[in-house]
């Protein structure tokens, strides 16, 4: 579940801080009968939280259960009384837990103590109170494993669903399946199956373990295989694989699929020898096209159209169709495109890309292509936007503005919306940002549009900008405009573009992607800030002095311009080929580009980028800029981004200052 311990809570705020709030209000415990204000109560319930927790801490329970009494209307009681039984976890009983879940259950925290009681419950294979506690709401391998455990479930479905996991190893998950191995509930079809998806996701060591439940043909196989998995001669030792392999089904598939990583061209000569099951057919051919793509895109179309002329699958046909517009292949575009389900052909990609193979085919023939774009531009998407621009119109941007009729509510009047809402804001206050976030997304569930306008709305006032975008993105109101795009640090974005000449619809579009308007962003790899950048020389000497300084809107901005216009200088001012260089460095995009010489429009460019989320994140980025254009009132030139440029220029990029996150 990877919450935070609640007793952290003491640790979040600032010592400093607390120790003034205690030296202030303590004094309000003995006063007279003088009113407090809402700041003044506020601050006093949270002392006796704080005070409540160490009672628990040192074991002076009947002190404890005194504040307990004076919190009764305190956001974080849930909070407190979890924490005191998780201080207390080897004394407390089923009924304790019980009477928990009986008044918070449904909470974020209750789902908390029920999940590590049933894990408990797993470790002391004590099944009977782990049926007693499970109510279905947690789930995660751990969990669905000692779920089949626990109902002793080894229904087929159940056994197929739960063995063919390789993400992770939970003992829950290794106590289940000795289980079923020992009691012979896995056919030798599963044992090998489940021995090749740990070879294919690289996990060696636990394929070893069951190297020794195959039957004695597919130990012949599989000590091949491990044989290859271990050794510096790959290739070699795949193809002995493939020798064995060349006449039954069963094995073929993932051998030809592991030589098509480090050798596609010798993959694609011994295809045709290797007899592959019907249902594996599609799967292993757009696999060994992938790879071969990366050499050259049109040898594998060429490829796969001859060895699949009639693909039957929705993503071959698409694949095709990418691998097609690779090599200016129109007629190829419009057939493969016809070739998808009909519900396929009416989404805006391929109603683009029907039209604009139309276009090419047909350029002096408007009356073919021209009314297409017209209407697909009606639609506020990155392919309306691109129809928008082929038709010489402008996007429809639909933007609404929040209704008068009912008033947006803010500070006291919106907390009490709901429970978690309140909770959301008591967490924030500690710096309890994850456990904050969750109850705010729960808080969120079952408001009113209105209600949750003013949610979003409040937390972009207090200047939390990623948690309004994250609500309004919750909720699906697309259409609130000036709520998913905020236009926050304008000073800043201004002083940079003025500095770097950057036009600012991109830089605020480049921020949206990257961080949400966080400015104290911290992905998994240690990028931070607004434009998730990262000084590696700097990190290792002192990682805090590091976000002490790229949290810094204005440094964030400063060093990320940098970067992005020595990237625009790379790529000619071409802001889509630039912003996905600054995402993932420039190795890809040239390794992308060399294998697109013929494209001449950046549209058909991304098209073709192998990986779906590296795609996505360009196509945002052109979309953003474009709402941002709209709404900052200085419109993108779309005429620019989309001319490829003739070359990129030699001079080498130092990519140590920027690096981005996970796409969004």
């Amino acid at each position: 579940m990877g919450y935070p311990v609640l007793t952290d809570l003491l640790k979040w705020p600032s010592a400093l801080f607390y120790s003034c709030l205690l030296l202030i209000y303590t004094p309000l415990l003995w006063a007279t009968n003088s009113p407090m204000t809402t700041i003044e109560h506020n601050n006093f319930m949270r002392l006796q939280y704080i005070k409540a927790i160490k009672a628990s801490q040192s074991d002076e329970l009947g002190l404890y259960q005194q504040y307990v009494n004076t919190l009764k209307q305190y956001p974080l009681l849930p909070y407190l009384q979890y924490s005191h039984l998780t201080e207390h976890f080897d004394s407390i009983n089923n009924q304790d837990v019980d009477n928990f879940l009986q008044l918070y259950g449904d909470t974020i925290i209750g789902n908390k103590l029920r999940y590590i009681w049933l894990m408990q419950a797993v470790k002391e294979k004590n099944w009977q109170r782990f049926k007693a506690f499970d109510s279905g709401s947690v789930e995660n391998d751990e969990i669905d494993c000692a779920r089949a455990l626990a109902n002793n479930d080894s229904h087929p479905k159940t056994i197929t669903r739960l063995w063919l996991r390789f993400s992770n190893n939970p003992v829950s998950c290794q106590i289940l399946y000795s289980h079923w191995l020992q009691y012979g509930v896995i056919n030798e079809d599963l044992v090998w199956q489940r021995f090749i998806g740990l070879l294919s996701s690289n996990q060696n060591d636990r394929a070893e373990q069951l190297f020794f439940f195959l039957n004695q043909q597919d130990q012949q196989y599989g000590a091949t295989l491990l044989n290859a998995a271990k050794n510096s001669g790959h290739e070699t030792a795949v193809i002995d694989y493939l020798a064995l392999a060349v006449a039954d089904e069963k094995y073929s598939a993932f051998g030809i699929k592991k030589l098509a990583e480090h050798s596609p061209i010798l993959a694609i000569e011994l295809y045709p020898n290797l007899r592959i099951a019907e249902q594996e057919q599609e799967i292993t051919q757009f696999y060994l096209a992938w790879h071969l793509a990366e050499h050259s895109p049109e040898k594998a179309y060429q490829w796969l159209q001859a060895t699949n002329e009639k693909a039957a699958s929705t993503q071959l046909i698409g694949y095709k169709i990418r691998l097609a517009l690779s090599t200016n292949n129109w007629p190829r575009v419009e057939q493969h495109i016809q070739q998808l389900p009909a519900s396929e052909q009416q989404t805006p990609r391929w109603q683009y890309w029907l039209l604009r193979s139309r276009q090419k085919m047909l350029p002096l023939q408007p009356k073919q292509w021209q009314a297409g774009y017209v209407a697909l531009s009606q639609q506020r998407n990155y392919y309306g936007l691109l129809a928008a621009y082929r038709a010489g119109k402008n996007l429809n941007f639909n933007q609404q503005t929040p209704v008068t009729n009912e008033p947006l509510l803010t500070g006291h009047g919106l907390l009490q919306l709901s429970p978690p809402l309140r909770r959301a804001a008591e967490l924030s206050f500690f710096g309890a940002e994850e456990l904050a976030a969750l109850e705010w997304r729960q808080g969120i569930d079952g408001l009113t549009t209105q209600q949750v306008l003013s949610a979003a709305q409040t937390a972009a006032d207090n200047g939390d900008y990623r948690r309004s975008i994250e609500t309004i993105i919750q909720a699906k109101l697309w259409d609130y405009l000036g709520l998913r795009f905020p236009r926050h640090y304008q000073a800043e974005v201004a002083k940079t573009s003025r500095l770097f000449n950057l036009e600012q619809p991109w830089l605020f579009a480049l921020i949206r992607q990257e961080s949400l308007f966080d400015a104290n962003a911290l992905s998994a790899n240690g990028a931070v800030g607004l434009l998730q950048l990262y000084l590696p020389k700097l990190a290792k000497s002192n990682s805090l002095l590091q976000q002490a300084v790229l949290t810094d809107p204005e440094t964030n901005l400063y060093l990320g311009g940098t970067q992005l216009e020595q990237l625009l200088d790379k790529y000619q001012q071409n802001y889509p080929l630039a912003a996905i260089a600054y995402h993932l460095g420039t190795q890809p995009v040239e390794r992308w580009l060399r294998n697109a010489e013929e494209i001449a429009d950046v549209d058909q460019w991304i098209e073709t980028i192998p990986h779906k989320k590296y795609r996505r994140y360009t196509q945002n980025i052109i979309t953003f800029s474009a709402i941002y254009g709209h709404l900052i009132g200085s419109n993108i030139d779309l005429s620019v981004a989309m001319i490829m440029p003739e070359k990129p220029a030699e001079a080498s990029l130092n990519e140590t200052t920027a690096k981005a996150t996970t796409p969004r």
